[in-house]
Formats: structure tokens, C-alpha cells, sequence
């Protein structure tokens, strides 16, 4: 079993497992893109050239249910959530290092 490495809320270190991240996909309609597969830097991106964080899982969302389960999974594993809307933000609040990004763009 694999797992990768996050960071919570409060900026302490942990880890999602396969199980974790694959319980993640089946409850959402839209993807769950991880650094390791292909679209990751595209998808990690925003418009702010200057702003270049890595997240550790980007939940695509198509829908309302997918937001809610992507919130539900961020606050029962603890890890950090950034919401990305169209992601012109200059400051770059709509990513992170090391959580979770809830990609509204779809």
C-alpha cells in the first residue's frame, strides 16, 4: 500500500493512504488528480504565473455533492482545503502546498 503525503490544517505534517484517496474518487461524479498522474501540472496551475504550490489531491468537481464529499473527506483526514473558482486570484488562495484543492472550474 502507498500512501502520499499531506499537510493538515494547522500545518503539521501527514499521510493518505490508496484507500483514503481511492474512498475520495468513488464518492465524487468529477476526478481526484494526484502529482504522480498525468494533467497534474496543468491542473495544479493558476493564472498567476508567481504563485506555484503543489497540492496534494485537486478535486474536480462537477456539482454540489462533489464539493460536499470533497469537504467532508478534507475535514475527516484534517488536511488543508483551498477553493478554486476561475483562479485569477493574484494572491493564489485558490491552491495550496501539500492539501487539498476544490477545483470548481469544471
Amino acid at each position: 500500500m502507498t500512501t502520499i503525503a499531506a499537510v493538515t490544517a494547522d500545518g503539521t505534517r501527514c499521510t493518505l493512504s490508496d484507500a483514503d484517496i481511492g474512498s475520495l474518487r468513488s464518492a465524487l461524479r468529477g476526478e481526484v488528480i494526484q502529482s504522480d498522474q498525468g494533467g497534474y501540472e496543468a491542473a495544479r496551475r493558476v493564472w498567476n504565473g508567481n504563485v506555484d504550490r503543489r497540492p496534494a489531491l485537486i478535486a474536480r468537481c462537477t456539482g454540489v455533492a462533489d464539493v460536499q464529499q470533497a469537504l467532508n473527506f478534507a475535514r475527516t483526514s484534517g488536511i488543508m482545503v483551498s477553493v478554486r473558482g476561475g483562479g485569477h486570484g493574484a494572491p493564489g488562495y485558490g491552491t495550496n502546498d501539500g492539501g487539498l484543492v476544490i477545483d470548481l472550474s469544471p
